[in-house]
């Protein structure tokens, strides 16, 4: 017997600190003022548009209209295709959560117009981004952070300006708005370099997959997120958009002026990432691995979707507690129930999830915790007082300066001599 239709839920005024609000299109609109004991004549009727659009199609987007408030410009904004990318995903849910608050806490802006939101009141936020404290009383918004955030902003008014619901000039002035001076902010702490002996006492108490990565990491210099997106190869079932990944263990690679390099006659395997830093100024990013990593790739290259899997490393994690488990008192192994029992892991891993299971790992070995992206600094500096400062350039793959650089390239060649020789 099929369910009945569930009913769609009216829509409701909410009082607010004096201000009307309506919960449409996922959060909560500011329709307007409060006065005395009843709505406003204009959130009553901004109420009524609402509703009509309510009930012709629940899931309708709010349009952008030249009267709109931000929080609709925002929402337009973020379902277009010109909505920043995933690497800029992080940094627009936080300034979306700064300026429009949570279902727990209403923003500084839910309830302000396009109009309203001037230079003025951009650095005035700005002002207020810098002040923002944690629970211990402690500055917790670097000046990196906020410059990030008052860019987004800015580029949702150009995208509105572009699309006719912004006045340029208005879109223009939030360019005068300044960054915060040094010293007056919290400032980004730097990655400083790691002991490799020190990390190496981590490693065990790390699941096999991720034990596989962080050797990788010192052996190739290359980022968490490049290494955790590596595939197999000569697989059929691979989708384009996954090609990048492919470790490449045979053929050859164009070289940037126009040269073939043969993998073979090299004597190490790559993998050619289509996306990248630089990727939008025409160089390219390639990894290479030598004979020490190759060993550690040799047995999963072949398997099929992502070389580590969270699967593997969850089963590891069971097979160690069932060593410690018993059948009863403390420490027994009990049935999960609810989400938990129906949570499986992931495709693959995120670099999240390797930065939380280093910083576990160094607590068991009791050593410092370390950030795996610091590897990649040390490691390259270890290769720069080696071989030089051009060879650790291209092997880490930085992009090539000056304008010959731009025509040729990266000396990939070198690149893989490093690789040889180190990886």
């Amino acid at each position: 017997m099929a369910r009945p239709t569930r009913k769609l839920h009216e829509l409701v005024l909410v009082r607010r600190s004096d201000k009307a609000y309506v919960w449409f299109g996922g959060k909560y609109v500011y329709l307007g003022k409060w006065d005395g004991e009843e709505p406003s004549e204009i959130a009553l009727r901004r109420f009524e548009e609402y509703k009509a659009k309510w009930k012709v199609n629940p899931t309708t987007e709010v349009k952008v209209k030249s009267d709109a408030l931000f929080c609709e410009l925002w929402k337009a904004w973020k379902k277009s295709p010109e909505a920043p990318l995933s690497k800029s995903r992080k940094d627009f849910e936080r300034t979306e959560r700064l300026l429009f608050g949570t279902m727990d806490a209403i923003g500084p802006h839910l309830g302000t117009k396009l109009t309203d939101f001037t230079a003025l009141e951009l650095r005035t936020w700005q002002s207020h981004l810098c002040q923002l404290k944690d629970k211990n009383g402690k500055l917790c918004l670097s000046r990196d952070t906020i410059r990030r955030c008052v860019n987004l902003v800015r580029q949702g008014f150009q995208w509105g300006a572009v699309g006719g619901v912004v006045d340029q000039n208005h879109a223009a002035s939030l360019l005068f708005v300044e960054s915060p001076a040094k010293g007056k902010v919290k400032e980004g702490r730097k990655l400083a370099s790691v002991n490799k002996t020190n990390s190496e006492k981590a490693i065990p108490f790390l699941s096999p997959p991720l034990q596989k990565v962080v050797q990788l990491l010192w052996l190739t210099t290359a980022r968490p997120s490049e290494i955790l997106g590596l595939m197999g190869e000569d697989l059929e079932n691979l989708s384009e958009q996954n090609q990048f990944h492919r470790i490449q263990r045979t053929g050859s690679i164009l070289l940037r002026g126009g040269a073939d390099m043969d993998l073979e006659q090299e004597g190490v395997w790559a993998a050619v990432l289509e996306e990248h830093k630089t990727a939008g100024k025409g160089f390219e990013r390639v990894i290479f691995f030598g004979p020490k990593a190759q060993e550690i790739l040799r047995p999963i290259v072949g398997v099929e979707g992502y070389l580590f899997k969270p699967r593997e490393g969850r089963e590891f994690q069971l097979a160690e507690q069932a060593k410690k488990q018993t059948t009863t008192g403390k420490g027994s192994k009990k049935p999960k129930k609810g989400e938990l029992a129906e949570r499986k892991p992931g495709e693959f891993y995120s670099s999240d999830a390797l930065c939380k299971a280093v910083k576990k790992g160094c607590k068991k070995a009791k050593i410092p915790p370390f950030n795996p992206y610091q590897i990649r600094h040390s490691s390259s500096a270890a290769i720069m007082d080696s071989r030089g400062k051009e060879a650790a350039s291209v092997y880490m793959g930085h992009k090539p300066s000056g304008i010959t650089g731009g025509y040729t390239g990266n000396n990939l060649r070198l690149a893989a001599k490093v690789a040889r020789e180190v990886g």
